[in-house]
């Protein structure tokens, strides 16, 4: 039997960032940066950091008194401003596309510090992990074209780390995030717990919130809704395949956007009866990992949803890893296969854009491609549902039975 190998020290996942980043820097510097964005099979788009753009775009076109949502001149494709008007105010502080780069560098420095701070890794397998996605096809779409999906990664961990301390100063900075993004609202369960507290109070909170706000600003949210680009290749949701049959394939058959919605909703079922069915062990997990397996997982499951989200949000994903890496070592916590395909899944979603690549648009093995990528996504989605049902704290699920007033589970034993 091989025996296991030592905990690694407190400092190797930051150091093991900071050398990646050295060598990436590198390649960029001297192996070229469309060169190095390419090597991944990331479709590069100049100028530089161009989803930033909208907002440094968006920002010029205001200046000169156009209405981004409706016509947007000085963004460098003319996109909508598909971000909710609460953002107007930033957008007139005579920020214009002369600041997109130190902006973008501001915003990556932000990232990547937050992400040597936030894991806590306390194996290798989990540091293997976690590089491995830091370093995906799917993160690097979001490094190369500065998503602002960025900034909320940042301010839903840094809720994270200051729940611990001060849950109050957590909620504010997961509610401002809501009023600029609505999809933060998914990480509302990181104010759970393993026992109950008032923390929990900050869950429904965050949701009545994000309701009333929703009702408030309806119009705008179908605006926003409408006026987003939709992914056919580099996406998930389950709204990604139809939209790819019709355009890469001519495929159009009655009813098809319904399947598809009824699929993800038996999908859904089958996730929630699984996990309601046999309880996942969390006694042994650090809250800290629980908590962002909440928030991340929920995200993924949250913006599935949704219908379809670009890959770049992928980067959520990392907050589900510590979790998993722990239950997949721990033979008595649960799910052991399923934490095994979830893990599959998880790293072939995030690299399928840089499988992909090699090989011709034209070519059969470049459709396989996206259909394994496709059924990577379903099968994540199908696990993460499935794993949070299962470890929702015990107290929560007893509550809820005794309010409706339905008698407790009767767990199964959990798989080894």
């Amino acid at each position: 039997m091989t025996p296991p190998l030592p905990a690694p020290p407190k400092a190797a996942w930051s150091l093991l960032l900071l050398v990646s980043l050295v060598i990436l820097g590198l390649l960029l510097r001297f192996y070229g940066y469309e060169q190095t964005w390419r090597a991944w099979g990331i479709p590069v788009a100049m100028p530089p950091f161009l989803d930033l753009r909208l907002i440094t775009g968006s920002a010029e076109s205001m200046e000169h008194n156009f209405d981004p949502a409706l016509e947007n001149p000085n963004d460098p494709t003319q996109r909508f401003f598909n971000y909710p008007k609460l953002w107007y105010p930033f957008l007139r502080l005579g920020i214009g596309q002369r600041a997109t780069i130190p902006m973008a560098i501001a915003s990556l420095a932000l990232y990547f510090t937050i992400l040597a701070i936030f894991p806590r890794p306390k194996d290798w397998l989990t540091i293997a992990l976690l590089w491995l996605v830091t370093f995906s096809s799917a993160a690097m779409l979001e490094y190369e074209r500065c998503n602002v999906d960025i900034w909320f990664f940042v301010s839903v961990t840094t809720a994270l780390l200051l729940l611990e301390r001060n849950a109050l100063g957590s909620f504010f900075i997961l509610l401002v995030s809501i009023l600029f993004k609505i999809f933060p609202v998914f990480a509302a369960g990181m104010f759970l717990d393993k026992q109950k507290n008032r923390t929990w109070l900050y869950l429904p909170a965050s949701l009545g919130a994000t309701a009333i706000y929703f009702l408030v600003t309806w119009k705008d949210m179908l605006t926003i809704f409408n006026i987003t680009q939709k992914g056919k290749n580099i996406s998930y949701g389950f709204s990604v395949a139809p939209l790819h049959l019709r355009l890469e394939n001519g495929i159009n058959f009655p009813h098809m956007d319904q399947f598809f919605l009824g699929l993800v909703l038996l999908v859904s079922l089958a996730a929630l009866i699984t996990g309601w069915k046999t309880r996942l062990e969390t006694a042994a997990t650090d809250l800290h990992h629980l908590r962002a397996f909440w928030a991340g997982a929920a995200i993924y499951v949250g913006t599935f949803l949704l219908g379809n989200s670009w890959d770049y949000r992928l980067i959520f994903l990392l907050l589900t890893i510590p979790a998993l890496a722990g239950w997949l070592q721990n033979p008595n916590s649960g799910f052991p296969q399923l934490i095994r395909v979830i893990l599959i899944s998880l790293l072939l979603s995030c690299w399928h854009t840089f499988l992909r690549h090699w090989f011709p648009t034209a070519s059969i093995y470049y459709q396989l491609a996206f259909w394994i990528d496709e059924t990577a996504n379903w099968t994540l989605y199908f696990g993460l549902l499935t794993l949070l049902t299962a470890s929702l704290p015990a107290w929560l699920i007893h509550d809820t039975l005794r309010i409706l007033r339905l008698p407790p589970p009767h767990a199964e034993s959990n798989p080894v």
